[in-house]
């Protein structure tokens, strides 16, 4: 009976520790969207996969204990090993973004491939530039008959 509760208290503090580290992980993510220099974006890159590898880490301690048979309620460690899993699908899809090189054929080719909502901005800013230069015009053309 104390092992059980003993092993109950280690998968709680495991689970805790597994919503920390993706808290942490998103934490990170954002900070390195709002980056601006390339050095702070490095220095969160490598912070990201510190933070993935402890999450795997702990992914492997639940799977551990999903595996126990003494463990009844697995549903909680099954949820947080999805949790990881997903972050770690995302890792793996930003790491290889963000190795992809600016100028390089893959990275050319990317950007010609814009968002839809990069789209709309550029067609707004376009609208609005052609705007512009109509009441410029409109404006040149009416002092000039003053």
């Amino acid at each position: 009976m104390a092992h059980l509760k003993k092993l109950q208290t280690e998968i709680d503090k495991g689970l805790k520790k597994v919503d920390e580290g993706v808290e942490e992980y998103n934490r990170l993510k954002d900070a390195h969207h709002r980056a601006s220099q390339p050095n702070q974006k490095e220095k969160l890159e490598e912070n990201l996969k510190a933070q993935i590898k402890k999450l795997q880490r702990d992914r492997n301690q639940l799977s551990s204990w999903i595996a126990e048979k003494s463990v009844k309620d697995k549903d909680l460690l099954m949820e947080g090993k999805s949790k990881i899993e997903a972050l770690m699908d995302h890792f793996k899809d930003f790491e290889r973004e963000s190795k992809t090189k600016r100028f390089s054929q893959v990275g050319l080719n990317k950007e010609d491939r814009a968002d839809p909502e990069e789209q709309k901005r550029r067609e707004m800013i376009s609208w609005i530039q052609d705007m512009l230069s109509n009441l410029e015009k409109e404006f040149d053309e009416l002092t000039a008959e003053d």
